[in-house]
């Protein structure tokens, strides 16, 4: 090589290092750990330097080591691991331990709940709790509890008016109108029982979260938890100042604006002021003038925690609704025209309404308000004492269309107001760590007045209604006709055959052929007669049952003895030497005498503008004492035992001045002349639960159960004051397997649990009918049914990182009723489901944001939700019922901060495949044999603003 190519060489490669060196020198080494707050390394944590694509995982122990050339000094570090918060630092050489928190809103583990009046995790609760929190409900856009429900595995709710809401869990709903109904499901709100249905809805604004707590919990919810309950707790005022305003707009006017003040006033005070409007056109239009199922709700919350001192906290709630909406849509399939012509009886319900009333006659009007007040004493680390006392005021009018035709055939008007006081007195204790639980005593009082009035055409009423009555009693009409003829046939033959010995064989042979021919046609004759009768859809007056049937026997009996005359010489003979005839036989076998029963219902005007009313009171007084304690066994297992003693007075007024129909009396309610009855009944009970649950480790737990609950008996009058109604109390005896918890990282969170429960004195709705034998077609309680349940609940929760997860529920709900009741007797709804409850329901959901630079966020979460075939009545009548069908729901938006304000701008869609589904079937029309139809709601796109200061 020559000395030129050596110094050529030379310089190359000196070039060529001096890159490298200044390469080496122009980057950054970092280098470092990833562990959660609690020490635990965290493996495949995703590090990487913003606006690049320079990135590294964490490795087996933690570790990670980062190489960042130096130009992107000034740039952000971000430490993504899924369940946790995001953690950013600056680009810096060095060695950088990371701790990562754990993020709220996407662990089980980290849900607080209140469910057994402790805040625990809701990992460590041994019961089926579904929890919805608030970035939950920011997340899906979902503020009703109709809409929450869908995304809670075995939770079933429909709203049919802000007058009337149905809850149910694991299959068995709850939604007694009267005042002497008694609940199924305790519904609470911030630790008071709010359970009355027509207060147990309310708008949702301002939520801290919904817990919603599955199995008998009547040890924790006191009276009428037999099936669990929901409880509503509403955000608690903070010591930092903050203020955040929302508004919505969208299709059938949609508006809704919520805003919320929280001011700390020194050290000792905090007070959140909520306030909230919402309002919309009603989805229905109807034909009569105006929308229906619309809304207009205004409400106002006011909460202020006192601090008073280092031992005392003191909580109060103050919060009013005014709800002022239009009236609910019942749609009949049957439709009449104006005037009173069938035009068909299979019309959608999907349509617009074609109501008797418009406008503002069809309301719902509701004042609702309540006070709670929470005292909280800690003594010392060992006990606490809580003092919860409570008042709910309501005072509701629904206005409603009971026929769902343009015709005025049945309006009703429902009122109730009352109110409910109560105080619960408990000790929270520890000792050590072996032992915690709770004891105290409860006491509250009810004071309710419900009034329900129905204005009727009985000129429609009576066809479908009495006329189907006094169809069935009529059925055994021809045989007993043909067996009173028959009677008097053999009668009258007695006296002709001793005048005529001779004849006594031939005579007896023309009665019995008589009999005969006489018996095909008069079932042939009364048949027709009947479809003439009960095929009419008006009467303007009943129908001359006595005269009608009177003529058609006698005619049959002429028609077939003229025609045996001809084949039977011997009978013309017989009436020539005996002086008579036909006529005179006829008179003589007296037809119109056994026909009796048919004249007071015969041929009577039947006037449109009929009245009946009735007003039900109820005062209720209930005082418990309750116990439950959690023993930890041996190491993670744990052994929670409680129990509720209750003892209650029920007390039912009974009141109407309703009209007397023509015929019959009262259709449904009896007129009490002006004299309120009054019964009432007093209970001892009480309620348990027993649960073992072993937590392998503090992310997981197993639990097996087993409880019992109760719905409290009622005592009542049977829509007349000489006929009291008891129904024992219903009890069910459940057992429950259940496993929780979430994966060692946190991407997986799960929960599920399987169940069994045993009912006995089952309260359900059967046929019968009103204040009279042939009245109208009505439901009372009986208390001697049988069912169980077999199900199983499914949740889980995969989390991608902490921008990306994906959410599922499923459940399988196999209550039926069982072949026999308490007595042995044969049920008429053996084999059956219950109401309102699908056996199957599923719903997906995939949530997704994606931060920007400076704070600023994208997000998309679509979710969508299934059920299976629901019937509406326990009965599983064909005509009654939903198929299956699913919904589709999108929410999405973005985000930013400026200064100290964070902006949201979003869309959110329901319902945006525009399925269409039945909420409900058969009501108040069904009485008189025109059931009716709520729809679900349809399509609705809302776009929102939220601004939120710090």
């Amino acid at each position: 090589m020559s000395k030129h190519s050596i110094i050529t060489t030379r310089f190359l490669l000196a070039a060529f290092l001096a890159i490298i060196a200044t390469a080496a020198q122009a980057q950054i080494t970092m280098t470092g750990s990833v562990k959660t707050d609690k020490g635990v390394a965290l493996v495949g944590a995703y590090i990487n330097v913003e606006g690049t694509n320079i990135a590294t995982l964490t490795d087996l122990d933690g570790n990670y080591t980062l190489v960042v050339p130096e130009k992107y000094a000034d740039n952000d570090i971000h430490i993504n691991y899924a369940g946790y918060t995001t953690a950013t630092t600056k680009v810096n050489s060095g060695t950088f331990d990371i701790i990562l928190r754990d993020k709220e809103a996407q662990r089980i583990e980290e849900l607080t709940v209140s469910t057994q009046k402790r805040l625990q995790s809701s990992i460590e609760v041994p019961i089926a709790l579904s929890v919805i929190d608030s970035a939950k409900i920011r997340q899906t856009g979902l503020y009703r509890i109709d809409e929450m429900s869908d995304f809670v595995p075995g939770f079933t709710s429909y709203i049919r008016s802000d007058n009337n809401i149905v809850y149910g869990i694991r299959g068995v709903s709850s939604s007694e109108e009267e005042s002497y109904g008694q609940s199924r499901i305790s519904v609470y709100m911030n630790g008071v029982s709010i359970s009355r249905l027509q207060s147990a809805f309310m708008e949702l604004y301002d939520m801290e979260r919904v817990e919603v707590v599955k199995g008998p919990q009547g040890t924790l919810f006191g009276r009428g938890a037999e099936l669990g309950a929901v409880h509503y707790i509403t955000k608690k005022p903070t010591d930092e100042f903050s203020a955040s305003i929302a508004a919505s707009y969208g299709n059938y006017n949609q508006r809704k604006a919520v805003a919320v003040l929280n001011t700390p006033i020194g050290k000792a005070v905090s007070n959140r002021l909520a306030m909230s409007y919402n309002a919309h056109d009603g989805f229905i239009k109807n034909e009569a003038g105006g929308t229906l199922n619309g809304k207009n709700t205004i409400a106002l919350r006011n909460s202020t925690k006192f601090h008073l001192g280092d031992k005392f906290d003191l909580n109060m709630v103050i919060d009013y609704e005014h709800d002022d909406t239009p009236g609910v849509s019942y749609q009949c399939k049957t439709q009449f025209s104006s005037n009173g012509d069938l035009l068909t009886t299979d019309k959608s319900p999907f349509t617009t309404a074609a109501l008797s009333k418009g406008g503002s006659d069809l309301y719902v009007k509701r004042n609702l308000s309540g006070f709670m007040g929470q005292l909280d004493w800690d003594l010392n680390e060992n006990f606490d004492i809580v003092s919860t006392t409570g008042l709910r005021v309501h005072d509701t009018k629904e206005s409603y269309d009971l026929d769902g035709t343009r015709l005025g055939i049945l309006d009703g008007i429902d009122i109730c107001k009352g109110y409910q006081v109560s105080e619960e007195l408990r000790c929270n204790w520890s000792i050590g760590k072996k032992l915690t639980g709770f004891f105290g005593g409860s006491y509250f009082y009810e004071n309710v007045e419900h009034s329900y009035v129905f204005y009727g055409d009985l000129r429609y009423i009576f066809p479908p209604a009495i006329g189907k009555n006094l169809q069935t009693s009529l059925a055994s009409l021809p045989e007993e006709i043909i067996s009173n003829i028959q009677n008097l046939v053999n009668i009258w033959a007695v006296p002709v055959k001793k005048d005529h010995p001779e004849y006594a064989e031939d005579i007896d042979k023309l009665c019995e052929s008589f009999n005969e021919l006489a018996a095909q046609r008069i079932r042939a004759q009364v048949s027709t007669q009947f479809e003439k009768w009960f095929g009419s859809s008006v009467w303007t007056r009943t129908p001359d049952f006595f005269n009608d049937t009177k003529e058609t026997i006698t005619n049959v009996l002429i028609e077939t003895m003229s025609d045996m005359a001809t084949e039977y010489p011997l009978i013309n003979q017989l009436l020539i030497q005996d002086g008579q005839d036909m006529q005179g036989v006829m008179q003589e076998l007296n037809i119109g005498d056994g026909l009796k029963k048919l004249a007071p219902v015969s041929n009577i005007e039947l006037p449109a503008d009929h009245m009946e009313d009735e007003t039900d009171y109820n005062r209720t007084y209930e005082a418990s004492v309750f116990a439950d304690f959690c023993w930890n066994i041996y190491k993670r297992l744990y052994l929670t035992v409680g129990i509720r003693a209750n003892y209650e007075t029920l007390k039912t007024g009974y009141y109407s001045s309703s009209n007397i129909a023509p015929i019959l009396g009262s259709i449904i309610y009896a007129n009490t002349n002006g004299q309120t009855y009054w019964t009432e009944k007093d209970y001892k009970s009480a309620v348990w639960r027993a649960v073992v649950n072993w937590m392998p480790n503090p992310t997981h737990n197993l639990y097996l159960s087993a409880s019992r609950g109760r719905r409290p008996g009622m005592v009542y009058y049977n829509f007349r004051p000489d006929e009291i109604i008891n129904l024992s109390p219903e009890t069910t005896t459940s057992y429950e397997l259940g496993m929780k918890g979430r994966s060692k990282y946190g991407h997986i969170s799960y929960e599920l649990a399987f169940y069994y429960f045993d009912w006995k004195n089952f309260q359900s709705l059967v046929a019968g009918r009103g204040a009279s034998e042939s009245g109208a077609l009505t439901y009372i309680s009986d208390d001697k049914g049988k069912a169980y349940g077999a199900g199983a609940e499914i949740s889980a929760v995969y989390t991608f990182n902490p921008n990306t997860s994906i959410f599922t529920d499923f459940a399988y709900n196999g209550g039926t009723f069982k072949d026999k009741d308490m007595n042995g007797n044969e049920q008429s709804t053996k084999g059956n489901i219950f109401a309102i409850t699908p056996r199957y329901t599923f719903n997906i959901g995939f949530n997704w944001k994606h931060e920007l630079s400076k704070g600023r966020t994208i997000y998309f979460y679509p979710s969508f939700y299934t059920r299976s075939k629901t019937y509406f009545n326990d009965n599983n009548t064909e005509a009654y019922k939903q198929s299956a069908y699913i919904i589709l729901n999108a929410n999405a938006g973005y985000t930013w901060t400026k200064g100290r304000i964070t902006y949201d701008v979003g869309i959110y869609g329901r319902n945006i495949t525009n399925t269409k589904y039945l909420t409900d079937a058969g009501n108040g029309g069904e009485v008189v044999g025109l059931p009716t139809y709520e729809v679900g709601a349809p399509a609705t796109v809302n776009l929102s603003l939220r601004l939120l200061f710090k």
